[in-house]
């Protein structure tokens, strides 16, 4: 899958930059032409093209302005609500991969889906990468390799096709990261989405835990 741009697995080209562009807007934008060829990273004529033709079949559409014209999806198009389900299939990835961990029977002290799927800048060769940092406790390793972790990289392939690379730490490893100023937790903080509720919220406080122990 394209996790960058999903949509254009299912509409290829200039037509799906152009699709991704405007699901991309908000629902009270009504971005020129100009602008939507930015967005897409396409020429303005390439553009132009495009828009005059879904304006066409009604997809799109299109407001006058001063000086241009706005576009907008049509929301009452029946084909509109798919278009925006494909343009946001990221965050459909991202519910199903949380659902998947919130059923797991050991918990993990905290997870995140990182990387360029988080950032939603990477592309169909892109890795699907899942950050688990492993229960401050005994745990029984069979059951959190085989049904936990093996079972979400299989379940994640097949959700998406891409790789799935999954990164394992202890709590200790990560306080330690966060103690060095590691670039890698400072990326994590900034685009990391959490797959469970409070990941950082137990860091900090397992953090604040330990300098409470070592000031006594």
């Amino acid at each position: 899958m394209n996790v960058g741009a999903p949509i254009l697995d299912a509409i290829p080209g200039t037509r799906g930059l152009v699709l991704q562009a405007l699901s991309s807007c908000g629902e009270e934008q009504r971005p020129s032409g100009r602008e939507i060829a930015r967005l897409a990273g396409l020429p303005a004529s390439t553009v132009a093209n495009v828009l005059a033709d879904l304006v066409q079949s009604g997809i799109v559409t299109m407001y006058p302005h001063p000086n241009s014209y706005g576009y907008q999806l049509n929301p009452d198009h029946l084909l509109v609500e798919a278009i925006l389900d494909l343009a946001s299939t990221h965050v459909r990835l991202t519910r199903k991969i949380r659902d998947r961990v919130r059923e797991w029977k050991i918990q993990p002290e905290a997870a995140w889906l990182y990387g360029s799927t988080a950032r939603g800048d990477g592309d169909r060769g892109s890795d699907i990468d899942l950050l688990f940092v492993w229960p401050d406790r005994d745990f029984d390793r069979d059951v959190w390799d085989e049904q936990q972790i093996d079972a979400l990289v299989v379940y994640v392939n097949g959700l998406t096709g891409n790789f799935v690379q999954i990164a394992q730490r202890s709590l200790d490893e990560i306080l330690n990261l966060e103690r060095e100023r590691s670039s890698f937790t400072a990326n994590l903080r900034v685009d990391g989405i959490d797959l469970i509720d409070g990941s950082w919220q137990r860091i900090d406080a397992a953090r604040h835990a330990v300098a409470l122990s070592q000031a006594s």
